[in-house]
């Protein structure tokens, strides 16, 4: 008797144990499937939410009081733009959705004051070098959460996460209630001081101190205002 009959003989003779082993089989791969399945997408649930809050970090100059910050949307310390640098090259986990800010707090725009908002758009931060990028490919990432607002808008994603990902020199982002009283619409132009911004987006109403903000590129901002390379805080989506 060859070893093919003699199992195939087994089988016949025991069929319970056969039946009972394949559905404890088929058990186990569907625990583990389902066990799988919800840690992934319990991942993508918990950023999405983190996401939602908006910046759960701050890295700020030492002197700033974080109160302040919340109540005045502005602190009159500086931190050198460098630190962003540093952070991206860093090799720290949950640092990368970063938004560098400089506010300047009461600027004249037509009829009345904005916190003018200096922004590092993420397209403009520093690259890592080639070997490092090299390196990345073959890490596993930490999720895949793809995009966590698929039916938002630009403009409440940009509020949502507080972070741009384009932005030219002449162009800019204005609050809800500082289009409305200066009738400002997507393809405006708006004159801060010497220079003439395009309104690329108007931010939905929020209810914050987002709504009465004009964001424009952060190296704008410095040279209007002759402050140097340097923010007032880095707000992080970790």
């Amino acid at each position: 008797m060859t070893m093919l009959r003699l199992v195939l003989r087994e089988l016949v003779e025991r069929k319970a144990q056969l039946l009972m082993s394949f559905l404890a089989i088929l058990l186990g791969v569907a625990v583990i499937v389902s066990i799988e399945t919800m840690s992934h997408f319990s991942k993508i649930a918990v950023a999405q939410e983190l996401d939602n809050l908006g910046a759960n970090i701050l890295i700020m100059p030492k002197d700033a009081n974080v109160d302040n910050y919340y109540r005045s949307d502005f602190v009159d310390a500086f931190i050198p733009e460098t630190y962003v640098r540093d952070i991206v090259m860093s090799d720290l986990k949950g640092l990368d959705n970063l938004s560098p800010r400089l506010v300047i707090p009461e600027v004249g725009v037509g009829d009345r004051k904005v916190n003018l908002t200096g922004v590092l758009p993420t397209g403009d931060f520093p690259k890592k070098p080639g070997w490092t990028q090299g390196a990345d490919i073959f890490s596993k990432p930490e999720a895949d959460c793809g995009t966590y607002t698929p039916n938002a808008t630009v403009a409440e994603n940009a509020v949502r996460r507080k972070m741009v990902n384009r932005l030219g020199p002449d162009e800019c982002y204005v609050g809800s209630q500082v289009a409305k009283e200066l009738n400002l619409a997507v393809g405006s132009k708006v004159k801060v001081k010497d220079l003439e911004f395009k309104v690329v987006e108007v931010l939905p109403e929020t209810g914050t101190v987002d709504d009465t903000r004009l964001l424009a590129h952060l190296h704008t901002v410095q040279e209007m205002f002759k402050t140097g390379p340097v923010l007032n805080v880095i707000e992080v989506v970790g």
